[in-house]
């Protein structure tokens, strides 16, 4: 209740736009690329939809680094072998994380 004598009042319009969020974020990348020592190494894990990345767990090879803001491994490996890691996207209401192995010749 308004207490200013006389009463005030306002009016307008609120528009209110809804979105459909959809399935989610899902990380589309089943495996990634296998690199050489000392070469150059670029590939872009993809998703459906955009957020931020993160490493979970693992390790990426000595010399690549994840990108968070666009989900690219870039970088020249400076060891060989086997490297697991698991990688996570997430945007304010999904996420999805999977393990990839990323092999070094």
């Amino acid at each position: 209740t308004d207490s200013d004598t006389p009463p005030q009042s306002v009016s307008g319009t609120l528009s209110i736009t809804l979105t459909e969020a959809g399935l989610g974020l899902k990380l589309v990348s089943r495996a990634v690329p296998g690199g050489r020592v000392g070469s150059d190494y670029s590939y872009t894990v993809r998703v459906s939809g955009t957020g931020t990345w993160s490493l979970k767990d693992g390790a990426l090879p000595p010399g690549i680094l994840l990108d968070t803001g666009n989900g690219v491994l870039s970088g020249k490996p400076m060891t060989q072998g086997d490297f697991t890691f698991r990688i996570g996207v997430a945007d304010l209401l999904f996420s999805d994380e999977r393990a990839y192995t990323l092999h070094v010749d």
